[in-house]
Formats: C-alpha cells, structure tokens, sequence
C-alpha cells in the first residue's frame, strides 16, 4: 500500500491537532511497508506502527532544529557481526591476484570508513598503518620483501590509500602521518607508485579549498614528503 502525501490522514491522524500541530511536509514508507514516517513543518518526525495502530504515531523524534523537509528510511541495518564480515570480505580483496579487484576493494573500504566512523575504521586504520610503517622499514634498510607477493605489499599500501580516501575535506588528527607514510612508497615500482601518485592527488583536489588552513597540522618534514610526491611542488609548500 502506497499514499500519497495528503492520504496519510486517511488513518484517522489529524497531523494538526497532534503535539505537532503543524503541516505535513513529506512522508516515507519503510522497505517492509510496516512502518510510516512523516515530516512536518517542525522538528518532529512522527512513525506509525500501521500493524497495530495506524491513527496514532507509536514513535515520536525530534530530528532537527527547524522543519523537517524529507524523512528517509536505511535500507539496510546490519548487526556488528554482519559489518565484521562484510569488512574483513572486501579486506581480503586488497591482495587478489587482478589489480582491479584489488583498487576496487580501497573504493569499496574508503566507502566503509565514511559510513562508519567507529572501533571497525579505528581499527583497520591502526592495522594498515602498522603493516605499512612495517613494510617501509624493510625498504630503507633495503631488506628483502621476505618473501612476500606483490600483491601483498601492494595490499599494504592500498589499505593505506584507503584511510587517507576515507576522509575527503576533512583533516582528523591521524591523517597527516597516514598521509606521509603513504607518500613515502612513491618510489616503489608500480602498480605501488600509480596507487600512491593518485591517491596524493585526490587528497590534494579534495583538501585544495581548506589547505592554506589544513597544512598547519603537518609538520615541516611531513610537508617535505608530500611536496617530492606531488606534481606540483608549490602547492605542498
């Protein structure tokens, strides 16, 4: 069953002589169809239970400061065990054998990290840091790679790249060292130097705006790092 916008009160709801007392704005129709919310010319966003009583909001939530234009429902709500799995999924994808699937997994982990900003992100960024500052010891003390495939150190650096893609325009306290760190492999052969030149890039395009700001939270010797991997040395400077 779908309403339009002036059918809602068909359910025997008077919108304007509720705690609202205000015009109805939109509404929206959870995926299951059991639920209804709507939006009115104030803070609330009132949600019917239509099961049970369809006259009467079985829930009411003051979403914003003002009016509410649009009320939308998440298709998907996913329990902690179902996002671990998900995530530790596309993690492994990082060291497939295809160099697409393994740059489409940081898109898909970037992604990730934007919608969750809780212990998954803290702690796939702490793990891709460490693998990463890891990996770069070797290679200043030119070791070998002990054994390791390509694309695992290229897995190592990817998952770097994501952190540094999952906060575009913003500057969190732990992105100027994941950025550094990141800069740092641009002499490594490719596809490792094409994952670091484009990932420095974006970061520059999507901190451009706030950078005269944002390069405070760098140090000198960050700054340094950052301007021998841009194409650009002046904008780093």
């Amino acid at each position: 069953m779908r309403l339009k916008a002036s059918q809602v009160h068909e359910f025997g709801w008077n919108q304007e002589s509720s705690t609202s007392q205000s015009a109805l704005i939109n509404q929206a129709w959870s995926p299951d169809g059991l639920y209804l919310t709507s939006g009115s010319a104030d803070p609330m966003i009132h949600i019917f239970d239509i099961r049970y009583n369809g006259s009467q909001p079985s829930q009411f939530i003051k979403a914003h400061k003002k009016r509410v234009f649009k009320a939308a429902w998440h298709t998907f709500i996913l329990s902690n065990d179902e996002k671990q799995k998900i995530w530790k999924t596309v993690e492994k994808l990082l060291t497939d054998n295809q160099v697409e699937v393994r740059e489409h997994a940081v898109a898909v982990l970037a992604g990730l990290m934007k919608g969750e900003d809780g212990e998954l992100s803290k702690d796939f960024r702490e793990r891709a840091y460490t693998e990463a500052m890891k990996l770069q010891k070797r290679r200043r003390h030119r070791s070998s790679s002990g054994g390791s495939s390509v694309a695992s150190i290229h897995g190592r650096v990817l998952a770097l790249a994501a952190c540094v893609l999952s906060v575009p325009y913003d500057m969190p306290s732990w992105l100027p060292e994941h950025a550094t760190l990141l800069a740092r492999f641009v002499g490594e052969p490719s596809p490792v130097k094409s994952t670091v030149t484009k990932a420095v890039a974006e970061f520059r395009r999507t901190h451009a705006d706030t950078w005269s700001v944002q390069k405070d939270s760098f140090s000198d010797e960050q700054l340094e790092v950052l301007v021998d991997t841009s194409s650009s040395s002046s904008y780093f400077a």
